[in-house]
């Protein structure tokens, strides 16, 4: 509250300092409602305060640029815009006259290293959408958070007489985190609104444009008079407990609580797990499942094969999955009925080809975290070739050399099997009852 009370105070003095903010808003919206522009929640960082509307710029190059020279053109120009609406703020802000161009210079030489330091966050968060791996979102964030923080404060700091810059480190991080989650939360509002109008998403953008001017004009008034503006308590503290809350929960799903296995008799019939991608088997999420706590007997239950029933490695799972579907449908039909599936990840998109294909599956089925049975929002050219989304293609590849040689699980974005080469398919047997359970916060992140 103290950072728009700040912002305030400057607009009293020099009313022209929002216009920068608010214009590139009204653009935003414009933008969004004649349809030129994806009304997502993605879409309010297009006009969020430097260096987030420089990520913005990179990170949505990377995703759709038919390839790299069309990147840096892209990029190019977002980086004349933004530096300019940077620079024009600051400009406003102390009532200057005259020359504009050396202030314009000077955040352009600093955007052009804001954008160098987002790029690995950029290509960690294209490979997410792209295989539909969360965890690589939150890498993305952590690597990002940083950096943005550190280019604001240079933003606030520079002295537009001397270019020099001052030691006060504002904003603070907490204060940053809470106007970074303010925009997530009008993000999660564009998205409602998108649903009904384009006018009403657009409507959003318009208000976040007087907004970010307040945040921007507060911060730097909190620089210049060599104070702090606090207020980041609450974004922090909700932060932590979130996330340790998070990191218990899963700590004591998978290495503390022991359900204790059902000791009535067992259920008739055959239960068979079917692991997700990059599992083996001997590892993955079902690996350790007791049979019994869902009364069934270990000797009537299956441990699914990706490799004919012989012992699988990653790499089998990355192979067609309408190959997968019949190599699994083979050793179901050699168990007696009923038969029930247990299933994680990928389990999920096999099973939807088993039943499009006519081949003997379960009767009863229960998938957990199954993506969703259509591609991405991003493509994927093969290699070498050009097409939109090509960087982010190549930077993703560049990232999974990197994982094999350091020893860490690589992924393979141009297998069969990754989300971005899958058509879309929706199987529907009244016969096979379905339950499929989907984590809401990944599909929230993976959007």
């Amino acid at each position: 509250m103290r950072t728009v009370t700040a912002g305030l105070r400057v607009l009293r003095r020099s009313p022209w300092a929002i216009a920068p903010l608010c214009a590139e808003g009204f653009f935003g919206a414009l933008l969004v409602a004649t349809g030129a522009f994806r009304a997502t929640s993605s879409s309010v960082a297009s006009t969020a305060v430097f260096p987030l509307d420089i990520y913005f710029d990179l990170k949505q190059a990377i995703a759709y640029a038919p390839g790299w020279s069309y990147m840096v053109a892209a990029v190019a120009l977002g980086l004349i815009i933004r530096s300019g609406v940077l620079a024009a703020t600051l400009w406003f802000a102390e009532d200057r006259e005259g020359d504009l161009a050396s202030a314009w210079l000077a955040a352009l030489k600093l955007s052009l290293r804001a954008t160098a330091a987002f790029v690995p966050a950029a290509a960690l968060f294209f490979a997410a959408v792209a295989m539909r791996y969360a965890p690589f979102i939150w890498i993305a964030a952590v690597l990002g958070l940083f950096p943005a923080v550190l280019f604001m404060r240079r933003a606030l700091r520079i002295d537009l007489d001397t270019g020099a810059t001052r030691p006060e480190p504002v904003p603070e991080y907490g204060t940053f985190l809470g106007y970074a989650y303010l925009l997530a939360l009008l993000g999660a509002a564009m998205t409602i609104l998108s649903h009904e109008s384009a006018v009403l998403s657009a409507l959003v953008l318009l208000f976040i444009g007087p907004l970010n001017a307040l945040f921007f004009l507060g911060w730097r008034e909190h620089v210049k008079a060599g104070t702090y503006p606090g207020g980041g308590t609450i974004a922090v503290t909700a932060t932590v407990v979130v996330v340790g809350a998070l990191f218990f929960l899963t700590t004591y799903d998978r290495y503390i609580r022991t359900p204790a296995p059902v000791a009535a008799s067992f259920r008739p019939g055959s239960l068979f797990i079917l692991q997700g991608a990059d599992s083996t088997s001997t590892t993955g999420a079902l690996s350790h499942v007791d049979p019994r706590t869902y009364g069934f007997s270990p000797k009537r239950t299956v441990l699914l094969s990706y490799r004919d029933g012989r012992p699988y490695t990653m790499t089998d799972t990355h192979r067609d999955l309408d190959l997968e579907a019949h190599i699994v449908s083979t050793q179901i039909a050699q168990r007696p009925p009923p038969r029930e599936l247990l299933g994680h990840s990928l389990a999920g998109l096999i099973l939807d080809r088993l039943l499009t294909d006519g081949l003997p599956g379960p009767n009863v089925a229960v998938e957990l975290a199954p993506p969703p049975p259509y591609p991405p929002p991003v493509e994927v050219p093969r290699p070498g070739t050009d097409g939109p989304g090509r960087p982010g293609a190549d930077l993703a590849r560049i990232i999974s050399w990197v994982f094999d040689r350091v020893g860490l699980p690589s992924f393979e974005i141009d297998a069969p099997a990754a989300p971005a080469n899958l058509s879309r398919v929706v199987a529907h047997d009244p016969s096979v009852a379905r339950l499929s359970e989907w984590a809401l916060g990944d599909s929230v992140w993976l959007d």
